[in-house]
């Protein structure tokens, strides 16, 4: 009897296994494995990015931590890699100080961008940027294989360095 029961819950377990989709794509989501959720401004696409490694980094002049973490992820890879492409998200409510940081941070203004809206922005809804203000490491295929990663990870990921 005991064989039985074994045979028939294989059985189903396989059953339900074979109908699943080999090729669906993960869910979206902000978690690890999850696709990333679409941003598209009228200056930036994230689908450009499709091929290719991304790290997407949310950063305002309030937050030490973020814009800490934009300035160092971006003169890393930057310098050390051609690997990961690196585009970040500001957060301000003032244009004007976005621009000065930018320029007393010394990143490149061509990967920097100026969300207009500030917290109402549908990117800063979808990113759940209102808890806290993070990076997402993208691979080529869109899918979310790091949230905040450190600069090891980085490192790992890149062959550059």
């Amino acid at each position: 009897m005991k064989y039985i029961l074994v045979v028939v819950t294989v059985s189903v377990v396989f059953l339900f296994t074979s109908f699943m989709d080999k090729n669906a794509k993960p869910g979206i989501g902000l978690s690890k494995g999850e696709s990333a959720p679409l941003i598209q401004t009228e200056d930036f696409n994230l689908q450009k990015y499709s091929g290719k490694k991304v790290l997407v980094s949310f950063w305002a002049t309030s937050d030490a931590r973020s814009r800490a973490y934009n300035a160092l992820s971006h003169a890393l890879l930057t310098k050390y890699s051609g690997e990961i492409e690196v585009v970040s998200f500001n957060n301000d409510s003032d244009k004007v100080i976005f621009s000065e940081t930018v320029k007393i941070d010394n990143l490149n203004p061509d990967t920097q961008h100026y969300l207009k809206q500030g917290n109402n922005d549908d990117i800063i809804v979808n990113y759940h940027l209102k808890d806290g203000l993070n990076a997402f490491l993208i691979d080529k295929d869109g899918v979310i294989i790091a949230v905040n990663p450190d600069f090891n990870k980085l490192k790992e990921l890149s062959n550059n360095f």
